[in-house]
């Protein structure tokens, strides 16, 4: 276990992969116009920031991302950004080009996590990066179907061999077979919006005041609370 002085130093980092916006949610294209899913990608990705922006544990925020208005919103929130990598890869080659700019930046410990997820709560992250702390392991957060990868908390100088895309969970639990890894299941990560299902559940929560900028987007295109839209038809 790490010595408190040696966590109030910690250089712990969030890198946040966002693809471009024209191929953004494209599960939701029968709900959606191109146009839509790109101003959706873009109030989800302000809500992550924002939760992202009051956790205790980070020293910083990064965003990967082939587009130019995505980092320069970034930078102008104070935060880094970086290009894809110009060798390709995909998600898998983002993260890894986006882990590798922060190690040589100096950070010790990084937290991937999907600008997906707008009803964070920014005390999740803070829980994650203290079990990796606490016992000094790599931290797999899971979807809500125990399928996915939702955050990925380690260290920089121990990087996992990233898995991200169909059963990550498990194929990340199986990379880093014989080295410290902990499954973490915190409910404000675990549903990330990318199918209709997933807006349905979100508009049941509007209540809740979560995901301010998205249920703003959404309300723009025209949809109304859940509870609502039901007692219209009553």
């Amino acid at each position: 276990m790490m010595e408190p002085s040696s966590i109030s130093a910690l250089q712990a980092w969030a890198l946040v992969p966002i693809k471009a916006p024209c191929l953004a949610k494209s599960r939701l294209s029968g709900l959606f116009s191109v146009e839509q899913r790109a101003r959706l990608q873009w109030a989800m990705l302000q809500d992550v920031l924002d939760q992202l922006s009051r956790t205790k544990g980070l020293r910083g925020i990064a965003v990967v991302s082939p587009d130019l208005q995505i980092r320069r919103m970034a930078q102008a929130r104070g935060m880094l950004a970086f290009g894809d990598d110009p060798k390709g890869g995909g998600l898998n080659g983002a993260v890894h080009f986006g882990s590798e700019r922060l190690r040589n930046a100096g950070a010790d410990l990084i937290a991937i996590l999907p600008g997906d997820v707008p009803t964070l709560d920014f005390t999740d992250i803070d829980r994650a990066i203290d079990m990796a702390v606490a016992e000094d392991t790599t931290v797999v957060v899971p979807d809500r179907d125990l399928q996915g990868t939702n955050a990925l908390v380690f260290w920089a100088d121990r990087p996992p061999v990233f898995r991200f895309g169909k059963d990550s969970f498990y194929r990340h639990l199986e990379a880093l077979a014989g080295r410290r890894v902990k499954p973490l299941t915190l409910a404000s990560i675990a549903r990330d919006i990318d199918c209709p299902a997933d807006i349905d559940h979100l508009r049941s929560r509007w209540h809740e005041g979560l995901a301010p900028r998205t249920n703003n987007a959404l309300t723009g295109f025209g949809l109304v609370p859940a509870t609502d839209a039901s007692e219209g038809r009553q």
